[in-house]
């Protein structure tokens, strides 16, 4: 009993020893060669010449989860009816004075009965919340109200680490272009450095995009005032006679305007009809008198 035991054992050591060598290879065999990595590849990978893979500057540079600052993009839309809208459009503007934000639009329109302004402001996302507050205490009713709040965290870290990313490859790439002798390999690096910087202008784009949005919020505002009486009066009696003068002058100078520009055609006209009256003058018709149809000759008297 105790031999078969012992058999046994020695048998499960023997699979399990094969087992571990036969893992230890196929891993040895799926291990690449950075040996066998040509040099430019070799420098985007990030591989020292030693063949010794350093750590990442992007990842030892990355920020842990706990110590991410959350990028968020404000933006909102109010609809304020006002009492006086020339008061609180001069409110809205020392609104932007105090919390040092600007107007990125405005557009006003008058209408007969109701005058309004939009409004576009850029205000520090840190003052946003008090800015809404500010512009909702100028309304006499609060028509529409919405505040939408984006987080591009994700975005934001992403966007930054390909960046450092881009960079390190472009100091990888100058240490190279530094060191190769050969034409063809300057040129093939001058190629690949000349990419990596295109890649960096766009990120960089991008990236200076989500730190405006991020920085300072987008409140659009619309303030109104509407009323039961006209707000913008019709031109008097006199202001119409006078316009009236004015718009028939003016239709004059065009006629005179309109009669220059047809003087060749005007001139072919007369000349048309001068050259026929003289054409009649010299062909004469002879007409039939009036009522030679209706004269009839008397019949002769017939003899007896």
């Amino acid at each position: 009993m105790r031999s078969l035991l012992s058999r046994s054992a020695l048998l499960v050591l023997v699979v399990l020893s094969l087992g571990a060598g036969c893992a230890e290879s196929a891993s040895d065999a799926a291990a690449p060669s950075f040996d066998s990595l040509p040099e430019l590849e070799r420098a985007e990978a990030g591989v020292a010449d030693d063949g010794v893979v350093p750590v990442s500057e992007a990842a030892a540079q990355q920020p842990s989860p706990s110590r991410i600052e959350r990028q968020l993009i404000k933006t909102g839309r109010l609809s304020l009816r006002v009492d006086d809208y020339d008061d609180a459009i001069a409110a809205l503007r020392d609104s932007v004075a105090r919390f040092e934000a600007y107007l990125a639009g405005e557009q006003e329109q008058r209408r007969t009965y109701r005058i309004e302004n939009t409004v576009t402001v850029r205000v520090a996302a840190a003052d946003f919340d008090a800015m809404v507050e500010a512009l909702t205490s100028l309304a006499r009713t609060v028509e529409s109200r919405s505040v939408n709040v984006q987080d591009v965290t994700e975005e934001f870290v992403d966007v930054q680490a390909r960046l450092r990313s881009r960079r390190a490859a472009e100091e990888r790439y100058l240490a190279i272009l530094q060191q190769a002798s050969d034409l063809n390999d300057v040129l093939a690096v001058q190629r690949q450095l000349d990419q990596v910087r295109e890649e960096i202008e766009r990120v960089e784009g991008r990236l200076r995009y989500l730190r405006d949005r991020v920085g300072f919020g987008t409140l659009t505002v619309t303030l109104f005032e509407e009323t039961e009486y006209a707000l913008t009066e019709g031109p008097g009696f006199f202001s119409q006679v006078a316009d009236a003068f004015v718009d028939g002058w003016r239709a004059l100078l065009d006629f005179v305007l309109v009669a220059l520009a047809l003087w060749p055609f005007v001139m072919l006209l007369v000349g048309s009809v001068w050259l026929y009256r003289r054409w009649r003058r010299r062909n004469p018709r002879t007409e039939r008198p009036r009522g030679s149809r209706r004269k009839q000759t008397a019949p002769t008297p017939s003899e007896p």
